[in-house]
């Protein structure tokens, strides 16, 4: 009898196929932020497997993600949880040094990169203004969130303060998220410096408000489920969307402090609402092909990846068999479900549900950047 294939192998195989992928860096052109979490994934992949990050043709694949990071720095801004996604792999990288073997010239490199481009970014476009602000910041339009929305300070902008009619000028969940993250782990890595104490004391509080509200009302909505902005998308809101996405349910969950029920009842109503025959799906209520977020697919294609990885973290300690279950039988439907000669995964991850489009193809994006996606 054959030995079984094991989760172990099938990742190995997903991580040598991601590399392959990877190093096509031109795909990366205005999608810096892909780049990002795609080297979280595979740092992930080798510490929890136990590897070195041994260099291929000469170098880690650390050093060509900082090659890619380099290249696609984006100097108009737009999106600034851009530089979060690069900050968390980056300080990911850091504190697993000694167990991938990264040298201290490496380690400087990223240093620099982490703290002169990715926080220095990201954290300049705090502002300590109303959500619904009556005098907007200047040259930015009005707020691109639920008129309705309650008097509640702090928050991240998407775009540059100086930048002129932007589209998409609102605070959203994942730029919040991902900068409280950030802000916690540079606080512990470096804590002599008291510059990211403040921002995480400045991003806890701007949280606490928001979930202090009843469901429904605030960042949370009536499932208990994370909202893609506070109060609502109002691009999606205006067109009958409730809109949320796996990927800030994960976010969330990593973010909050271990000791907040939040985590828990976040996590349990994701595998309540948002998965059929036990397996989790993305909602995709106003991202098919004609609706308000076509255009967002392929972001949005990134978030049950992103859930289940934060997920993974959240039980770990613990293993709550419900959780380690769900897991389990993900794992067990990605693989199942993948294109078998190439080893490629899908958007959708039991077929027999039907929910996402497969393949995943979306206009302005390239097919290899969709492939690295999945």
């Amino acid at each position: 009898m054959a030995n079984p294939y094991t989760y172990k192998q099938a990742a190995q195989d997903g991580y040598n196929n991601l590399v392959i992928q990877y190093k096509k860096s031109d795909i990366f052109a205005g999608n810096i932020w892909f780049g990002g979490n795609t080297l979280h994934t595979c740092l992930d992949f080798l510490i929890w497997s136990g590897q070195e990050d041994i260099p291929q043709n000469g170098k880690t694949f650390l050093e060509s993600a900082l090659d890619v990071f380099n290249n696609l720095k984006d100097p108009t801004d737009w999106w600034r949880d851009d530089y979060g996604w690069w900050g968390i792999a980056f300080m990911l990288a850091l504190n697993a040094r000694l167990k991938l073997g990264y040298d201290d010239s490496l380690v400087a490199k990223v240093q620099t990169a982490l703290q002169s481009v990715c926080w220095t970014r990201f954290n300049a476009n705090w502002r300590d203004t109303t959500y619904n602000h009556s005098v907007p910041i200047p040259g930015a339009t009005s707020d691109n969130a639920v008129a309705a929305a309650p008097n509640i300070l702090g928050g991240v902008f998407n775009d540059a303060p100086d930048s002129t009619n932007p589209p998409m000028s609102g605070r959203n969940s994942v730029t919040n998220e991902l900068f409280w993250k950030l802000a916690q782990r540079m606080a512990g890595y470096f804590p002599t410096d008291p510059n990211y104490k403040v921002r995480v004391a400045n991003a806890t509080k701007w949280f606490q408000q928001w979930l202090s509200l009843p469901l429904g009302k605030g960042i949370l909505n009536s499932q208990n489920l994370v909202l893609e902005r506070p109060t609502g998308n109002k691009k999606a809101h205006d067109a009958g969307y409730d809109w949320y996405w796996s990927g800030d349910q994960g976010l969330m969950i990593e973010a909050l402090p271990t000791n907040d029920p939040n985590r828990n009842n976040i996590a349990q109503s994701v595998i309540k609402n948002m998965v059929a025959n036990g397996i989790l799906h993305e909602n995709v209520a106003g991202l098919l092909p004609g609706q308000v977020l076509h255009g967002f697919l392929a972001d949005y294609a990134t978030g049950k990846g992103i859930f289940m990885r934060n997920l993974v973290r959240f039980i770990a300690g613990n293993n709550p068999p419900q959780l380690v279950t769900f897991i389990k039988n993900n794992a067990s439907a990605i693989w199942g479900n993948r294109n078998q000669s190439t080893n490629q995964f899908t958007f959708n991850w039991d077929r027999a549900a039907g929910y996402e489009p497969d393949p995943l193809r979306v206009n302005g994006k390239s097919d290899a950047l969709c492939d690295l996606i999945m």
